[in-house]
């Protein structure tokens, strides 16, 4: 049998790497995902040539990887020049040791190309080898940095943060959003925040700037009961199919 327990006692020391990084994957994904903590793997532009990463926690392909609080990692970026334009990416990268199998994370500068035409420059190709099919080297965008001839321009994250428990409520249901279910149970208990009734006895139809009744957000109208007037009512025909009527003989008796 190839089933095995990993959250029970077996006698042997069993839970793996592999099993730490399937719950990881599965519960936030395999995209880079950075903390809610610290500096947020914050990048400070020390000069053209250097940047600095501040501390922070990440999770990535079912990994965890953080720098220590108070802790940084400096990194060099290589002298633009005249007349030429480039996208450097500072990335993190993963290495597994083939004979050992030991992992690491490093975070490393790939140069991009370099374009002489303005607009032209591209984020350099990386590694992208999955990590769970047993990867010896994977990387994954952090920054990517803009060198403008002789200068950095800009520097952008490639990735997002992850909200905390209760932020990511926020996130589902940010203010203004409408929350629906048949089950009176105030929506404050199961995420938190304020909540008010919304559209009460009333049905709900989406907005349409192309319709005067329809083209404002929450703006009301109609009744629960309507009587049509004759100018209301609909053009219509009454047909009344072809028939007899028939007489019996008779008599009318006069006094």
């Amino acid at each position: 049998m190839n089933v095995n327990i990993i959250d029970g006692y077996r006698g042997i020391s069993h839970v793996t790497a592999e099993n730490i990084g399937d719950q990881n994957a599965g519960t936030f994904g395999p995209d880079l995902l950075v903390w809610d903590v610290g500096e947020k793997l914050r990048c400070e532009q020390i000069s053209n040539n250097l940047v600095k990463i501040k501390d922070g926690a990440f999770t990535w392909q079912g990994r965890r990887g953080s720098i220590d609080v108070g802790k940084y990692d400096d990194l060099d970026i290589e002298n633009g020049k005249q007349g030429e334009e480039r996208i450097d990416t500072v990335a993190i990268r993963y290495t597994k040791d083939s004979i050992t199998n030991v992992e690491k994370f490093d975070l490393v500068v790939i140069k991009g190309e370099i374009s002489t035409t303005t607009g032209g420059a591209r984020p350099p190709e990386l590694v992208k080898d999955p990590i769970r099919n047993g990867a010896i080297l994977s990387e994954v965008a952090l920054y990517n940095v803009y060198i403008q001839h002789l200068n950095i321009t800009s520097i952008t994250p490639q990735f997002k943060v992850l909200p905390q428990y209760q932020e990511l409520f926020n996130v589902i249901y940010p203010v203004g959003s409408i929350y629906m279910s048949v089950n009176n149970v105030d929506p404050g208990q199961l995420f938190g925040g304020t909540w008010a009734e919304w559209g009460k006895g009333r049905v709900p139809v989406g907005v349409d700037s192309g319709q005067e009744p329809f083209k404002t957000v929450e703006k009301s109208g109609g009744k629960v009961d309507h009587v049509l007037s004759t100018a209301e009512m609909p053009a219509h025909a009454h047909g009344i199919n072809h028939h007899n009527h028939e007489i019996q003989p008779h008599r009318h008796l006069v006094e």
